[in-house]
């Protein structure tokens, strides 16, 4: 996310999680998508990286959102901003 905010700033993501399904350990691994959520990485005014993340009308952190979701898949899809975009 850091790089994707440093080297295309006016965009925003579409992040969609894949996750494993909890099954008998003899089956086939099989995973699902099955949350979303929006991400908006940006630099601040001191250009300091920082990342707002919205999921089911809640806003996360990055940590909580990596906390939430350990060593899950993210597949993210680009949407373009508008420059308008202040998450302050």
């Amino acid at each position: 996310l850091y790089v994707l905010a440093a080297t295309e700033p006016a965009f925003g993501y579409l992040a969609a999680i894949k996750r494993p399904l909890r099954n008998n350990s003899k089956d086939p691994e099989f995973f699902k998508f099955d949350e979303c959520a929006v991400i908006f990485p940006f630099f601040d005014e001191n250009g300091r990286f920082s990342c707002v993340i919205f999921e089911n009308g809640q806003e996360l952190s990055l940590s909580a959102f990596v906390s939430k979701y350990p060593g899950c898949f993210v597949h993210l899809s680009r949407i373009l901003t508008e420059t308008r975009f202040f998450p302050d």
